[in-house]
Order: C-alpha cells, then structure tokens, then sequence
C-alpha cells in the first residue's frame, strides 16, 4: 500500500496541478515576505498579483510603494529562493495601477 502523500503528489502532476500550486504559494510567500518591510501600513499601497516563469508581479497604487518594493527587490528575491529553490531564479516587477481590482483575502 502506497502512503497517501506519495498518491496525491502524482494526482497533482497527472492534473497539471503542480505548477499552478506552486504559483500560489510563490505569490503568497512574497506577498508575506514584502509585508515584513512595510510593517506600519504601507503594506496597503502594493499587492503581489502573479507568478509566471521566473517573474513576479507587484501592483503598487503609487510610485512611491513602486519604488519602495523595488529597494528590496534583492532581499525579497533570496528569501523566495530559499523557500523555493526549485522554481528559482525569480524576478520581481513593479507595476503602477489606479486601484487593485477583485479583493484579496485576509
């Protein structure tokens, strides 16, 4: 009998699953990760919106939120590879946007 954890890593793969899981760990992880250098609100003014093929988009209402997680584009970058190795290497952008459409969760 197999253990469970070895059946559900394939079913992941047989519906091409994998990938998309993994997309939304990266964007939650970065999005955790980005907030830790906000801690007095400014975490309000950017959402990380997408991971494909290496790249990150961040929304930011305003240029200085843009400017902001670009400074610690670096630093956000190795703390990704460290938890993700395996979808390394990544690339964060910034994106500049009147308001943030749908609603993230909390």
């Amino acid at each position: 009998m197999l253990p469970l954890r070895d059946l559900l890593s394939g079913a992941l793969n047989r519906a091409r699953a994998g990938r998309s899981l993994l997309a939304v760990r990266i964007v939650e992880a970065c999005q955790e990760a980005l907030q830790k250098f906000f801690p007095f609100g400014g975490e309000k003014d950017f959402r990380v919106l997408s991971f494909r093929d290496g790249i990150i988009v961040v929304e930011c209402l305003n240029a200085p939120a843009a400017h902001a997680v670009s400074e610690r584009r670096v630093a956000v970058e190795a703390v990704l590879m460290a938890l993700f190795p395996e979808a390394a290497p990544f690339r964060l952008c910034t994106r500049i946007v009147s308001g943030f459409h749908g609603r993230m969760e909390e």
